[in-house]
């Protein structure tokens, strides 16, 4: 049996949980049943830049220029040109497409260049939150679209699921492969003091630390509120921003105006993101919108305990008060109230680590990714690639 050739496309591999996945898959599929490619765009001005993990792991995606975040009508129609090209050259059996823009672009040209199977991934829950509103009313009515042309969307959780169904009215076609990661350097990772050694942050303070994309999704301005109010009742607490991205003059500023630059440090992005995890007593996460926040996994994974918005797919990680806190983000003293009171109990704090760090080692597992997806891609393959060899 030859190999299934599968060229996976993605708008650009900045920091995130998205690039990580794309990358996984890219290296990491049985070499003996699959040939893959990974198209990328432009890394946008002020991101993060993980093509150091693709070189980690031997991985030299394509770079389609124009292939970007933000909509150009002329460089869209350019990118769907080139991608029509490729794909026309490389002749895959399966696109897979990967976040909004990439999805757009990349299904358009499969579908012109009569790709067999076309896959499309939704990383976040992009219908609401992420744009203003007449963009996602014309976003919802493409994605209404192109799902008639797609083999099979994966939602990354049940309830982006649900989501999905209730918006595209293309139930059937979605499937559910949760994300999974290599967490052991997670779980063996230095202990807290040489952790905050290696950072060069204090042994005798409690850190509160949130990492991710410095964008408005992210809503880091929450985060900066609970370390100015956090200070009435405890000035021996550091907050640390982990990350880089759009907003990060803009958070910068805002710290140095409420004189909070002794109490809140920007820390850029980490390559060894899991001495950051070590390093804190507690990860926030105060986003609007979430698919499946990869940091709150690796907190977990790291047994550090966490404060997350009940947003998105978040619920389906942390159960409330069982291996995790929940709090509204729209509700600024709900947050404030938890994060004080987990601060102030380290035996809660332990206690929620260790269901947290058991419940994700078990669900979020690479070898488990990479069994669902090769069921997911085998599944339907024989029958198309027969199809496809007798034109």
């Amino acid at each position: 049996m030859r190999k299934i050739k599968i060229v996976r496309v993605i708008a650009r591999l900045n920091i995130g949980g998205p690039a990580i996945h794309v990358l996984n898959l890219t290296a990491k599929l049985d070499s003996n049943l699959f040939e893959t490619i990974l198209i990328t765009g432009c890394i946008g001005p002020n991101e993060g830049d993980m093509t150091y993990l693709a070189e980690a792991l031997g991985v030299r995606p394509i770079l389609v220029s124009e292939l970007q975040r933000e909509i150009s009508p002329l460089d869209d129609v350019r990118a769907v040109i080139t991608l029509w090209r490729i794909f026309r050259r490389e002749r895959p059996d399966i696109v897979h497409t990967h976040t909004a823009k990439a999805g757009t672009i990349g299904r358009i040209a499969a579908l012109l260049a009569r790709v067999p199977i076309i896959v499309h991934t939704f990383h976040g829950h992009v219908f609401h939150s992420y744009f203003p509103l007449r963009k996602t009313r014309f976003f919802v009515l493409i994605e209404r679209l192109l799902a008639l042309f797609s083999t099979y969307i994966v939602a990354i959780s049940p309830r982006q699921k649900e989501e999905i169904g209730a918006y595209l009215r293309s139930k059937e076609r979605i499937v559910v492969i949760p994300l999974g990661f290599d967490l052991s350097r997670f779980v063996t990772a230095n202990n807290k003091d040489q952790a905050r050694e290696r950072l060069n942050l204090p042994k005798d303070k409690k850190i509160v630390g949130i990492v991710g994309r410095l964008a408005p999704v992210k809503n880091h301005k929450l985060f900066i509120w609970l370390a100015e109010e956090s200070r009435k009742e405890d000035e021996d607490i550091l907050f640390v921003i982990v990350g880089d991205g759009e907003e990060r003059p803009r958070l910068e500023r805002m710290v140095r105006e409420r004189r909070l630059s002794d109490r809140v440090i920007f820390l850029g992005w980490q390559k060894d993101i899991e001495i950051v995890y070590k390093a804190i007593d507690l990860l926030v996460l105060t986003s609007v919108n979430e698919g499946t926040p990869v940091a709150v996994i690796e907190a977990m994974a790291s047994g550090c305990p966490v404060l997350a918005s009940c947003v998105g797919g978040v619920p389906d990680l942390i159960e409330h008060n069982k291996n995790g806190l929940l709090a509204n983000p729209s509700d600024r003293r709900d947050f404030l109230e938890k994060m004080t009171y987990l601060l102030g109990d380290c035996q809660t704090r332990k206690d929620l680590a260790r269901k947290g760090q058991e419940f994700v080692l078990k669900r979020y597992d690479l070898n488990r990714l990479l069994m669902d997806m090769t069921h997911l891609y085998l599944q339907n393959s024989s029958k198309k690639l027969r199809v496809k060899s007798e034109k």
